[in-house]
């Protein structure tokens, strides 16, 4: 690509998710390489990483859909494509990703990418899958952020085998930095640091559940930090309460912080003894590519690439 290309990027909001940081990331990084960049989001209400696209200068383009709905969010991305008329569109996720395959419809001479930032223990029904899969005919390649996704769907979908690409996610040079000293840990005092929504996805009960081994068997357990926000689509308030309810039979409340989200999650992996990653499906998780770079330890569910990575 021509320094100035113009590119759109289609996500649905600006919220603390890894696939949001990792889109951010991407349009912050496109500015910097010198293109022309707008972003068309859908869902106004999470702007967690806003501040950052606003500071290298992105245009943010977008519709809220609660107001608009599905029809009105696909009219008003057209006329944004129109106006700005991109040599490249670039969609991250599921919904996004089929609202550009239906707005690039009256726009064939540009470059759609797709990426799905998912897992295939995430798909509901197989109807689904391949409806998805075959409005993927209109884009110019499909990502994957995993080798195993992308297996996956050279298999059950071979005519997208010449469209698929595997790219694992970035991670900001700041991750990098090393600490010229370790804290120094009290004895029996493991310090845990987790990264993710509170949701059933990401299966924070089996590490509650953990430490209360622990605790039962040597008399003490971790202390854990878990950053991330409640998530209001995935039973996130009960799966929290659950946990509360685990810790609290055994007395370890006060060693586990619900850290909410967080901006300096570098300094914060780099406090830590070990990231610990419970979840029971992902794409490719930012948590241990970043722990990774920050040369912490890791300790993660046998899932997606994670074995290849660790």
């Amino acid at each position: 690509m021509r320094s100035g290309t113009r590119i759109i990027g289609v996500i649905d909001d600006f919220g603390s998710g890894g696939a949001q940081r990792q889109f951010v990331e991407l349009m912050c990084g496109l500015v910097q390489r010198g293109y022309s960049v707008s972003v068309f989001r859908y869902n106004q209400s999470e702007n967690h990483f806003i501040k950052k696209l606003v500071d290298h200068k992105v245009t943010i383009l977008g519709a809220d859909k609660r107001e608009v709905g599905k029809l009105g969010t696909v009219r008003a991305l057209t006329k944004d494509l129109k106006k700005v008329e991109p040599a490249f569109i670039i969609a991250f996720l599921d919904n996004p990703s089929l609202l550009a395959e239906i707005a690039c419809i009256f726009f064939p001479k540009a470059h759609l990418l797709v990426s799905e930032r998912n897992s295939r223990f995430e798909e509901k029904s197989f109807a689904r899958s391949l409806v998805k899969r075959l409005f993927h005919l209109r884009s110019y390649k499909v990502v994957t952020n995993s080798e195993d996704h992308k297996l996956w769907l050279e298999a059950s979908f071979p005519w997208l085998r010449s469209r698929l690409e595997c790219v694992y996610n970035g991670v900001p040079s700041r991750f990098f930095r090393q600490p010229l000293s370790r804290p120094v840990r009290i004895e029996n005092r493991l310090s845990v640091v987790c990264i993710g929504r509170i949701s059933l996805e990401k299966n924070p009960q089996v590490l509650a559940e953990a430490c209360s081994i622990v605790y039962n068997e040597h008399g003490w357990a971790p202390s854990v930090r878990w950053i991330g926000r409640v998530d209001t689509f995935g039973a996130g308030e009960r799966v929290k309460e659950e946990v509360d309810e685990v810790l609290e039979a055994t007395r370890q409340k006060e060693g586990w912080l619900w850290h909410g989200e967080a901006e300096d999650i570098p300094d914060l992996i780099m406090d830590a003894d070990v990231v610990v990653l419970s979840s029971l499906h992902e794409g490719l998780p930012n948590a241990v590519c970043e722990a990774l770079a920050t040369g912490t330890p890791v300790i993660a569910s046998d899932i997606g690439d994670n074995r290849k990575l660790l």
